[in-house]
């Protein structure tokens, strides 16, 4: 019997240019530190668990407050703020209650392919992924092939 295909990832990589990006200096702004580690666990939880997308619900809400020691309705306003500024996609989000973004989805593609992954599990009803996106993605196999050819020393 095979085994089932894991959703989530084991781990992620976090990019150190991450804080000049405008929209978390917006949510640091507004928020301070507990804006920036309410959408850290968020997005720990979403590559932890599916991969591409969780569901915002009173779950997630206690569970993030509890994990941070902070009150559900300030983890909800975080939330949603980070939904307003685009952190997370507003027209997924009014669509299904679900929290995700391109750059979610693209991290989580690139990260099944370096896995070497059969299957990524991004549900086509919250696909943000266009064409050009696809086009990246065959750049970063081909890229990925030719470090593995790679003479090691």
């Amino acid at each position: 019997m095979a085994r089932p295909n894991k959703k989530g990832l084991d781990f992620y990589r976090c990019n150190t240019n991450r804080y000049q990006d405008s929209k978390i200096k917006r949510l640091i702004f507004k928020y301070k530190s507990d804006g920036v580690a309410v959408w850290d666990f968020i997005l720990n939880e979403i590559y932890r668990i599916e991969g591409s997308y969780i569901s915002f619900d009173e779950n997630l809400v206690f569970l993030t407050a509890d994990a941070l020691r902070i009150t559900e309705e300030l983890v909800k306003n975080i939330i949603e703020y980070c939904i307003e500024i685009n952190l997370f996609s507003k027209e997924i989000y009014e669509k299904t209650r679900l929290l995700t973004s391109i750059p979610i989805q693209q991290f989580y593609k690139e990260a099944a392919i370096v896995s070497k992954r059969k299957v990524v599990n991004i549900p086509e009803f919250i696909q943000l992924i266009t064409e050009e996106t696809k086009i990246k993605q065959e750049k970063t196999e081909e890229t990925f092939k030719k470090v593995e050819e790679m003479p090691q020393h």
